[in-house]
């Protein structure tokens, strides 16, 4: 057999099914290494059976019970396998008027909260903003919590199976809408081994139904490190909830060795207006990702796997 022949043959056996799962409306094909094969047209599947799915997919019910349907359809349209991702460096700053950051905490989140109240006042006598801002101290307390976290699947091997695919995605949420809604930033960076092949996005509000925002996300892709993208957050109630994606591919020589991909968030409290800067992200030439800008929540952390494991 020539060389040509083995790598078509190696190829091949890379999708070799396992196990076949029926559900009522659907068969699963399970292949070797653990990915499930790509489910067309999910939407027609029964909630129970995308759950049932999304479990074979090694996701747990606590994620599963977190993620919005259109999240859920792309995982399942996807096919592939979750891998556990450890997050580390986990790091949540404010940044007042002044430019002072201050650690948010548990313990110091009353502290934080108190300059950030006085900041937004500060704000809202500069620029006329309206009543949400002047009651804030009445509201501080019920405004959307943010979430953040790096939700990471593989998809296959690719290049006659000298690369591993994975979909890295830095996802956010609030669980209601933000007292100030202004435009925030997202960014996911990787390493030098890395190779993004292509960028997706999405923003999604859930209140008496989902609502797409899809085009209020705009991506930038000039690094070839990091993918960034700001968010133009909608003055609407509800859930807000999205995500940045980069299809990536890693060489298998890195086998068996701690890959990772960074993950950042910027919550602007002022508008690009009236001397107020906002708060935005950079990327370094070497895909590091840094803040600027005041009067805003950073979160920032790092999201690390290991390689071309899928057990």
């Amino acid at each position: 057999m020539n060389i040509k022949d083995s790598t078509e043959e190696i190829v091949m056996d890379t999708d070799r099914v396992s196990k076949i799962v029926k559900l009522k409306n659907e068969s699963i094909s399970i292949f070797e290494d653990g990915r499930i094969k790509p489910i067309n047209n999910p939407e027609s599947l029964t909630k129970e059976e995308r759950t049932s799915i999304l479990k074979l997919m090694k996701f747990s019910d606590v994620e599963i019970e977190s993620f919005p349907e259109e999240l859920v359809n792309e995982l399942l349209t996807d096919g592939g396998v979750e891998v556990e991702v450890t997050q580390e460096d986990f790091v949540h700053i404010y940044t007042d008027l002044q430019g002072n950051d201050y650690i948010v905490t548990p313990e110091t989140m009353d502290a934080v909260d108190k300059i950030k109240l006085r900041d937004a006042q500060i704000i809202a006598s500069k620029i006329n903003l309206n009543s949400g801002v002047s009651t804030f101290a009445m509201e501080i307390e019920q405004h959307g919590n943010f979430t953040g976290q790096g939700i990471l699947t593989y998809v296959g091997k690719k290049s006659n199976n000298l690369e591993y695919e994975y979909k890295y995605r830095t996802a956010w949420e609030w669980s209601l809408m933000p007292t100030l809604t202004f435009t925030d930033t997202i960014a996911t960076g990787w390493q030098a081994h890395t190779t993004s092949v292509s960028t997706a996005s999405a923003y999604k509000r859930y209140a008496n139904g989902g609502v797409s925002h899809d085009n209020k996300v705009t991506v930038d892709r000039s690094n070839i490190l990091a993918t960034k993208a700001t968010i133009d957050i909608q003055n609407a109630p509800g859930r807000h909830y999205g995500y940045i994606e980069d299809t990536v591919r890693i060489p298998v020589v890195n086998q068996g060795t701690t890959g990772s991909f960074t993950s950042a968030y910027g919550h602007s409290w002022s508008p690009t207006v009236a001397g107020f800067g906002g708060v935005t992200i950079n990327i370094g030439a070497a895909g590091s990702i840094s803040f600027s800008g005041e009067a805003g929540d950073k979160w920032n952390w790092r999201n690390t796997f290991i390689i071309g494991n899928t057990k």
